[in-house]
């Protein structure tokens, strides 16, 4: 498969996966430093997430909040926030798990 089409395949496929908001503390690891974040939104094949320290677009990290543990990368960084894609997708068990802890039931798109 080329580049381009699995660009527009992981492209679709983030775009399939429902957003539901969030506000929950997490921590993100990448070798041996930790740092607390927020997590803003969540869906099976990334976060939205805030920083007082964002790491650098294309770092690769480890996000922990409650029992899910995750690695990705970071796709982008706007300010304090930033979008981690996750290597592997979630269970859609997990993201409604992290939703409940939140307080709420998600808000969705």
């Amino acid at each position: 498969m080329s580049l381009a089409a699995r660009i527009q395949e992981l492209f679709q496929e983030r775009r399939r996966d429902q957003r539901e908001r969030v506000l929950i503390s997490a921590c993100l690891r990448t070798g041996d430093e930790t740092v607390r974040s927020v997590l803003l939104n969540l869906s099976r094949a990334g976060a939205m997430m805030a920083s007082v320290s964002p790491p650098a677009v294309g770092s690769t990290m480890t996000l922990l909040c409650e029992d899910l543990e995750v690695r990705g990368t970071v796709a982008w960084v706007k300010g304090y926030q930033f979008g981690l894609t996750f290597t592997r997708r979630i269970d859609e068990a997990q993201v409604a798990a992290i939703v409940a802890l939140a307080g709420g039931k998600g808000a969705g798109r």
